[in-house]
């Protein structure tokens, strides 16, 4: 019934405008084959649902089956979310019946997973109702851990301190849902956007702050003081639930940072209280820093020049010691990043490289050579990496200089030329560049260059071998399929369409491995959907839009093809959501 309301409604929410404007313009017959095409998707995906075998599954499902309807038929996506809310609730008494030996696993999969996925879900499209479930799927244990974390106790508790992580947990999601309705219904913002605030403090905090902003400036910069105080008197640490505090803290500081265009009126913190915040916040970070190599440091170095300037020069040598000597030529310290970011010409920079220790100047060497090779000036570009590296390290400057300057000829639509250097990259990088090559070729001219384009495709094709034997040849394999969808649409299924049975295998044994060493993404044999899970591969989301804007029909073929229900789920769903957009 649902899914034939569905199709009706959808062309009914198309049809009756088009009739008003008389003869159909191009763009309204393509949004009216969006829509057929995001309603048999829908359709299909809702035909599926019933057979999961998770509680979980199929409620996620329904929301985001409403959600990707809630603007063309508000009144079907709401009868989803009520669907989706009441498969939640049933997920949720079986709690008690199945996981009477898992120390509470199954209740932490719906309830600290499952349940705030799905109820964002939701609240993107009705978050009042979504505010309104949660209250409703707030169980027994979750309302116990919200009063537990607020009183101090004597008593020896859990020392995963996993009630003050579920506290934390809802009142994120809380302030989220509550955030979302203020957007969305702005007679109920100012209430809703006070109290959510004077709850508590989590990394909502700043955006509902902004939101209330909008309706009362002068409340939003009172609450925003007051929220300043509780961040400067709260207790900044490593545990889970103080990371809301402290990603708070970073939010608004980098927030700060943000270039305003002048006269912009925004939301109003106190001077005093951002420098206080920025040296808690620092001190913090730097015993975190010391216990976490290969950290990048320059946000951290740009709050410190602003709020706390006494603390740049110990980040700055915290930084060079965090930073392993064989990666200080490699990867960019704040100091060259800085530079590297600026407009300066190849003399400058090499002037400014000129002012740090030896052993950073690196990155500089590279971009200033990568600009002169762009001004034309390759030898000299070649003459300047040769002066001031060696061995292996002038073998790595020479090749990301060639990718470099590969990508200026494709620019400057010397395509032969670019495929002879490209020619000459390592085999690793050559499959990409020409892949890079195709498209920017066929981008010029889709005529004359055609031909040349699928030359070159079938090129790095002969440099792969015939099935994916891991995830970088597989992404290659997706590479190509997109390159091969601009030019070729036969050649595009045909590269991908054997990948399909690979993807079934790896699923299902993902499935079982998951399944059996307990990582919380697979139950009773079936992917958990909320989870996000990693099905044993990935594939990058532009494919989809790439086939299916190539040949639609043939797309949802290869999509069937999939034999695990999650998985089909999943990838229909993201051609809704990515690929008809």
């Amino acid at each position: 019934m649902v899914r034939k309301a569905l199709a009706f409604s959808l062309f009914l929410s198309f049809a009756v405008p088009a009739a008003a404007q008389g003869t159909p313009s191009t763009n309204t017959a393509v949004n009216a084959d969006k829509l057929a095409k995001k309603s048999e998707l829908i359709e299909q995906i809702l035909s599926d649902a019933p057979g999961f075998r998770l509680g979980e599954n199929r409620s996620y499902t329904f929301a985001r089956a409403g959600a990707a309807i809630c603007k063309t038929d508000i009144k079907t996506a709401q009868s989803l979310f009520q669907r989706s809310i009441n498969d939640l609730q049933n997920a949720q008494m079986l709690v008690d019946t199945e996981d009477k030996s898992g120390a509470g696993r199954l209740e932490w999969q719906i309830n600290r997973i499952a349940r705030p996925n799905i109820l964002t879900v939701i609240g993107g499209c009705d978050a009042e109702f979504a505010l309104d479930s949660l209250f409703r799927t707030r169980t027994m244990s979750i309302q116990n851990a919200i009063a537990q974390s607020s009183e101090p106790s004597s008593k020896i508790d859990d020392p995963n301190r996993a009630n003050s992580q579920v506290a934390q947990t809802e009142l994120n999601l809380e302030q989220r849902l509550t955030r979302l309705a203020a957007d969305q219904n702005p007679e109920l913002a100012l209430k809703l956007l006070q109290d959510s605030i004077k709850k508590g403090l989590s990394p909502e905090t700043l955006n509902s702050l902004r939101k209330l902003f909008e309706k009362d400036p002068e409340s939003a910069n009172s609450l925003a003081t007051d929220a300043m105080s509780r961040l400067l008197s709260a207790n900044f640490s490593s545990d889970t639930d103080d990371r809301g505090e402290v990603n708070l803290a970073n939010a608004i500081l980098n927030d700060q940072m943000r270039v305003r265009k002048p006269g912009t009126k925004d939301l109003k913190f106190d001077d005093s209280q951002l420098r206080s915040l920025a040296s808690k916040y620092i001190a913090f970070s730097i015993g975190e820093l010391s216990r976490r190599p290969g950290t990048n440091f320059t946000s951290l170095v740009r709050i410190a020049e602003k709020f706390a300037p006494g603390s740049v020069a110990a980040l700055k040598k915290l930084e060079r010691e965090r930073t392993p000597a064989s990666l200080r030529n490699v990867m960019p310290n704040s100091d060259t990043r800085r530079v590297m970011e600026s407009n300066m010409t190849a003399p400058q920079i090499l002037a400014e490289a000129r002012r740090m220790p030896a052993d950073s100047r690196g990155p500089l060497y590279q971009n200033a050579a990568n600009k002169m090779a762009s001004s034309g000036d390759l030898d000299g570009a070649m003459a300047l990496l040769h002066a001031n590296f060696t061995g292996r390290a002038l073998d790595n400057a020479v090749n990301s200089l060639n990718w470099w300057y590969a990508g200026v000829l494709m620019n400057q639509g010397k395509f032969s030329e670019a495929e002879a250097l490209i020619d000459q990259f390592p085999e690793s990088n050559r499959r990409t560049a020409l892949m890079n090559l195709a498209a920017k070729a066929y981008a010029k001219d889709k005529v004359g260059n055609k031909e040349y384009a699928i030359g070159v495709l079938n090129k790095a094709r002969t440099l792969m071998p015939d099935r994916p034997v891991d995830q970088t040849t597989l992404g290659q394999f997706v590479q190509l399929t997109i390159a091969f969808a601009e030019v070729d649409t036969d050649e595009a299924f045909n590269t991908f369409q054997p990948v399909i049975g690979q993807i079934n295998e790896l699923s299902d044994a993902n499935a079982v491995v998951s399944g059996f060493q307990g990582t919380g993404v697979v139950r009773n044999g079936e992917f958990i959907l909320p989870a996000n899970p990693n099905f044993g591969f990935q594939l990058e989301p532009n494919l989809l839009r790439t086939l299916a804007k190539a040949d639609f029909d043939r797309t949802v073929k290869l999509l069937d093809g999939l034999t695990r229900r999650e998985v089909r789920t999943h990838f229909k769903f993201q051609l809704v959501e990515l690929g008809l957009n």
